[in-house]
């Protein structure tokens, strides 16, 4: 079971780091038993730095268990989304957008706009 884990998600490695990316399909339990797996594989032994990317949607205990093995959280991930539908309804420096239409636009008028 443990070997499967490592299909289900995607290992970036460099020089001196190993990241695990796309845990997010995983259960709790499997994460727990990834990391695990992850820190006693000798495949990387030596490599300097071995990450985890764990998203917010991962219980406390889960996480707490990964911090238990030695890992030390560096950062929060936020996303933030505009919906370029609602900008018109914006007012003042808020709107940092200005819609035109490149149908009726000219060639150069095109290139200032994209430089």
């Amino acid at each position: 079971m443990q070997d499967r884990l490592y299909e289900k998600v995607k290992f970036v490695e460099g020089e001196n780091f190993v990241t695990i990316e796309d845990t997010r399909d995983l259960t709790d339990e499997e994460l727990q038993s990834l990391a695990f797996k992850f820190v006693k594989d000798p495949t990387y032994d030596g490599v300097e730095n071995r990450t985890i990317l764990v998203p917010s949607t991962f219980k406390e205990e889960t996480t707490g268990y990964i911090k238990g093995l030695g890992f030390k959280q560096h950062d929060e991930v936020y996303f933030f989304r505009c919906d370029l539908g609602e900008v018109g309804e914006m007012v003042g420096e808020a709107q940092c957008f200005e819609f035109r239409s490149l149908r009726k636009e000219e060639e150069v008028s095109f290139k200032e706009t994209w430089r």
